[in-house]
C-alpha cells in the first residue's frame, strides 16, 4: 500500500499545490469521466448515486492547453477514485478476516450497497489507470507551465515519483476488480474474498 500512497501524494502535490482557483476554472469530474471511462462512470453512478458528488477536483491552470488540461483532469480524477477505493479494499480485508467479522459487518452496514459501490469504483479505477499510463509527458509539460519558477529537475522528479507507483496501483486495482466481481449473495463470499487476497495480494506487495 505504501507505493500506492506515494502515487497519490505525488500527484496531489503537482495538481493541487498553489494553482489559481476560481469557479469557472474548476475541473468537472463528470465531464472528465464521460470523456475517459463513460461506461464505468455510469455503472458507479447507478450503483451509488451519492458517490459521484464526493470527487472534488481542483483548478485548471490558465497556461494549460487542451491536451494538458485533459491529462491533468484524468490524473486528478484517478487520484480521487483510487483514494476512495483504497479505503474500500482495506475495509473488505478487515471484514473478511474471518466469518464472524463478515457476519458482524452484515448487521452493522448495508453491505449489499457497499459491495455495489466497491464494484463501481474498482472498474472505474482500472479504466482510469489504463487511460493515464501515457500521460507522463503531458503532466510534465503541465507542471512546467504551472510552476515556471520551480527547477525543471524538481518537477520531473515529482512526476516520475508519481508515475513510478502506477504498476502497484494497477495491481491493487486488479485485486479490487476480482473481489467485487464476486456475487454478493453467494454463501461463502467472505472465504472466497480471502482466497482472492491470498493469491493476488502478495504480487502487489513485492
Amino acid at each position: 500500500m505504501r507505493r500506492l500512497s506515494t502515487l497519490l501524494q505525488s500527484f496531489s502535490v503537482l495538481i493541487c499545490g498553489g494553482l489559481p482557483v476560481s469557479a469557472d476554472e474548476m475541473f468537472d469530474a463528470a465531464q472528465i469521466a464521460a470523456a475517459t471511462c463513460p461506461e464505468e462512470w455510469a455503472t458507479l453512478a447507478q450503483a451509488a448515486p451519492d458517490e459521484i458528488a464526493i470527487y472534488r477536483l481542483g483548478a485548471i491552470h490558465p497556461e494549460w492547453d487542451r491536451a494538458q488540461t485533459a491529462a491533468m483532469g484524468r490524473l486528478q480524477l484517478m487520484a480521487n477514485v483510487v483514494a476512495a477505493n483504497q479505503g474500500a479494499v482495506v475495509a473488505t480485508i478487515s471484514f473478511t478476516k474471518h466469518d464472524q467479522a463478515w457476519q458482524d459487518a452484515l448487521v452493522e452496514y448495508d453491505m449489499g450497497y457497499e459491495w455495489g459501490r466497491g464494484r463501481g469504483r474498482a472498474t472505474l479505477v482500472n479504466c482510469l489507470l489504463t487511460a493515464i499510463q501515457n500521460d507522463r509527458d503531458l503532466a510534465l509539460s503541465a507542471g512546467r507551465a504551472a510552476y515556471p519558477d520551480v527547477p525543471d529537475g524538481a518537477i520531473e522528479a515529482e512526476i516520475d515519483h508519481g508515475f513510478s507507483g502506477l504498476e502497484a496501483a494497477r495491481c491493487y486495482a486488479q485485486v479490487s476488480v476480482e473481489i467485487f466481481a464476486l456475487d454478493f449473495d453467494q454463501p461463502d463470499l467472505a472465504a472466497d474474498v480471502r482466497d482472492v487476497f491470498a493469491v493476488m495480494l502478495p504480487d502487489c506487495q513485492g
